[in-house]
């Protein structure tokens, strides 16, 4: 349920289609959906899959001979192939005429367990300029920076898997707008997490079977994530629960956890190669020099976890349910709704602004500074958009419209100034207007 845009998977079907190599890397965090994709990818297609484990060299590169034997029908001995340029150079010597796509999935994996494989696989790649291989490389980690250096080179072939709009849940039937963007906040769109809801029966009644009860299946998934790539996960759990629970800025996140701002970094650091969490900046703002950046949690259901689970384990494993279900129903709109419309609002109008906005913006995103902000600020060289998006109805917004003019006169420009705002009716209920 996880695409790459349309140009990337227009870029990926090019390069399989001309008689050169070409070489892709696919970032996306665990569950996102890459294995879905490329399976999707490859269909009628000729192709190599290898998915990389978390297992030992002399057991994971014997497996990798085997399916390359079995695709060209060879009897090498599997017991010669003990390292990984082994397995390049068996791939090397078959002949094939044909386009092949070779994948290596959750390369990551095989990084642990062979550190300089990818420096092989740049030199190896050098090697098939002339030939007709497409290599692809999955992986649910961003890699270390001497490796990073490496792939900006590749930038152009590099993707990010991106969540699709909470209006694409199609495998769950008859569920309204609303019902749609309250699944959408609690699971993302991954199929991993929605072939365990039941439309059936209520909202709460699904987070308490999948989340909460003692037997359910995700009670303890926030560890378990986090232990699939963390040895000690202690102070990394701690920075996700304050995340979770709103406090984005590097020194909220050492004061709500009791830890220096400057001994921080590292655990950032970490959690941004995972792809578990992403750093935001107002709009405009230079990435280096900004004091601004905000952090925030990627995959939905791991901030819920964190947000109601996390602190409550005790109660939870005690059943006691009706304290935790207290605390979803009183904070749920706050804590998790709100931010998932307004993401969704913000895609919706950045994929398709001419129509929204009435320009093609230079620049869109958020904006805040220390104690003000606004939901979407979109400029170009002549006008500027100041945009809030609100959880309540036409009335509501009405009032918020003096609200935004106020706030936006904290930003300075020379641009002429437009004003909407957008309400939970504005999409929810399919009413297309906005009101500005």
């Amino acid at each position: 349920m996880h695409s790459i845009n349309i140009t990337d998977l227009h870029n990926l079907n090019n390069a399989y289609h001309n008689n050169m190599s070409s070489l892709h890397f696919i970032f996306g965090r665990t569950l996102s959906g890459k294995t879905t994709f490329l399976r999707d990818f490859i269909t009628k297609k000729n192709y190599l899959y290898f998915a990389c484990t978390n297992t030992s060299k002399s057991i994971l590169y014997p497996r990798f001979a085997h399916i390359i034997n079995s695709k060209f029908k060879q009897k090498n001995s599997l017991s010669f192939f003990k390292e990984f340029e082994h397995i390049l150079e068996l791939i090397s010597n078959e002949k094939d005429d044909e386009k092949l796509i070779i994948i290596f999935d959750d390369f990551h994996e095989l990084l642990k367990i062979d550190k300089k494989a990818i420096d092989k696989l740049f030199s190896w790649k050098q090697k098939l300029k002339d030939k007709k291989i497409q290599i692809i490389i999955s992986s649910s980690n961003k890699f270390e920076d001497k490796i990073n250096k490496k792939i900006i080179k590749y930038e152009k072939t590099s993707f990010l898997m991106q969540d699709i709009p909470f209006e694409n849940i199609s495998n769950i039937k008859n569920i309204t707008n609303v019902d749609k963007l309250y699944i959408y906040s609690f699971f993302g769109t991954s199929d991993y997490f929605l072939k365990y809801y039941n439309s059936k029966i209520e909202f709460i009644k699904n987070i308490y079977k999948i989340a909460l009860e003692v037997n359910s299946p995700f009670l303890n998934y926030g560890f378990t994530y986090l232990k699939k790539d963390i040895s000690d996960i202690s102070t990394y759990s701690s920075i996700l629960y304050s995340i979770s629970k709103g406090h984005n800025k590097i020194g909220d996140i050492a004061s709500f956890i009791d830890l220096k701002s400057t001994d921080l970094s590292r655990y950032i650091k970490k959690l941004q190669e995972l792809l578990i969490i992403k750093k935001l900046l107002p709009v405009g703002d230079n990435f280096k020099n900004s004091k601004y950046g905000r952090y925030y949690i990627n995959d939905k259901f791991l901030k819920f976890w964190f947000c109601y689970i996390f602190d409550n384990l005790s109660f939870l494993q005690m059943k006691k349910y009706n304290l935790v279900i207290k605390q979803i129903n009183d904070n749920f709109i706050k804590d998790i709704i709100e931010p998932s419309y307004k993401d969704f609002i913000y895609d919706l109008i950045n994929e398709n602004p001419k129509k929204y906005l009435g320009f093609e913006p230079d620049h869109i995103g958020k904006w805040w500074d220390n104690t003000n902000e606004v939901d979407i600020i979109a400029y170009d060289k002549e006008q500027i958009s100041f945009i809030s998006i609100l959880w309540d109805n036409s009335d509501a917004a009405k009032i918020h419209y003096g609200i935004l003019k106020n706030i936006s006169n904290t930003y300075k420009t020379n641009l002429k100034r437009n004003y909407i705002i957008i309400s939970k009716n504005t999409y929810l209920n399919y009413k297309k207007e906005i009101n500005g």
